[in-house]
């Protein structure tokens, strides 16, 4: 049982968020009336979801935090909150990272607005779980004169 409407729309985007891959969620999920309803009172939330769909992934991360503050100590959902909000963000990384063959951490960190630090460690994790398939080689450039 949710505590309010609010709780279930957000439940709703998160479910949709870490349960479908990214075209499935689009076609199945978000454009779907019913599911439209329910989140018509809550814009920011469908935003979360338009988000993930454009790869407007700084935004994403963005409305992630303020959710995250927002729902933290919220009676129902916060026994897995914190790792929802991970699984949520690291799917997002591994949506990032599939499709390139090499990674710029700091333009990826640019493009999810983490730091160059945050980022590393991110995919230095996903690299460790085995949750992608790649190795990290740094790239040495000699300083300008």
């Amino acid at each position: 049982m949710f505590g309010t409407e609010r709780d279930l729309a957000f439940f709703a985007i998160i479910s949709g968020l870490l349960t479908l891959q990214r075209k499935q969620f689009k076609e199945d999920y978000y454009s779907k009336p019913n599911f439209r309803i329910l989140l018509e009172n809550f814009p920011e939330m469908l935003e979360l979801g338009s988000t993930f769909i454009n790869f407007d992934f700084d935004k994403y991360f963005k409305l992630l935090s303020q959710f995250q503050g927002e729902f933290k100590y919220d009676f129902y959902l916060n026994k897995s909150f914190t790792q929802m909000m991970q699984k949520c963000k690291k799917k997002v990384l591994v949506t990032y990272i599939t499709p390139y063959k090499t990674v710029d951490l700091k333009e990826m960190a640019d493009s999810i607005g983490m730091t160059i630090e945050e980022t590393e460690r991110a995919v230095e994790e996903l690299i460790e779980t085995n949750e992608i398939k790649y190795k990290i080689c740094l790239l040495y450039t000699s300083p300008s004169p």
